[in-house]
């Protein structure tokens, strides 16, 4: 009889544990559904939950660094919201880049990781001075989905503001073949006379 009520308290403990412990997909969930409200905050902190919980996902740190490029376009919009004055610090390009480095590695053939990581080392380093790195990641996504035709507008728009509109030009069109929807047919009109 004690091994009975010993195995159904086990039972009961084991049973209340497990009902407080989240998964790292249960957090995963909430971050997406955050991010899709536009309340990048918590979408962060529930993408930090659910890595802390299981690192293995590249898509995870591509999705937190997302969200984080979401966070700071919000703290640049609304820069006397109550929020923004206390999320400001919080929000940092080196761990978007980081987020976007570290889907790379975990998945080498991640295309939009290599993008996201280049327009993020555009939009908060090199606008006016494109780096090689910036052309180096928006190449390997291209090498490694050469259908990325959101690449090829991005490599296009860094081509435009380094001063060479021709290979800006050629970019925007392959864009266009791919995509036909794209903004490269409007990019296209703008610029390549």
């Amino acid at each position: 009889m004690k091994n009975i009520i010993s195995i159904f308290g086990l039972f009961i403990l084991l049973s209340a544990f497990s009902c407080n412990n989240k998964s790292a997909s249960f957090y995963y969930s909430k971050a997406i559904k955050n991010d899709s409200l536009k309340k990048y905050y918590k979408a962060v902190n529930y993408f930090d939950k659910a890595i802390e919980l299981d690192s293995s996902y590249a898509d995870w740190y591509y999705k937190r660094g997302i969200a984080k490029q979401g966070l700071k376009q919000y703290l640049w919009v609304h820069p006397n919201t109550r929020i923004a004055k206390r999320r400001r610090n919080e929000y940092k390009f080196e761990s978007v880049v980081n987020d976007f480095t570290k889907a790379i590695i975990l998945n080498p053939k991640h295309a939009a990781a290599y993008n996201a990581r280049a327009m993020a080392r555009y939009d908060y380093c090199s606008i006016f001075r494109p780096s090689q790195e910036i052309f180096d990641d928006l190449n390997k996504s291209i090498e490694v989905d050469s259908t990325a035709w959101y690449a090829y507008i991005h490599r296009g728009m860094v081509w435009s503001n380094a001063g060479n509109k021709e290979k800006a030009c050629e970019d925007y069109k392959k864009a266009a073949e791919i995509n036909p929807k794209s903004d490269a047919t409007r990019l296209i009109k703008q610029q390549c006379k």
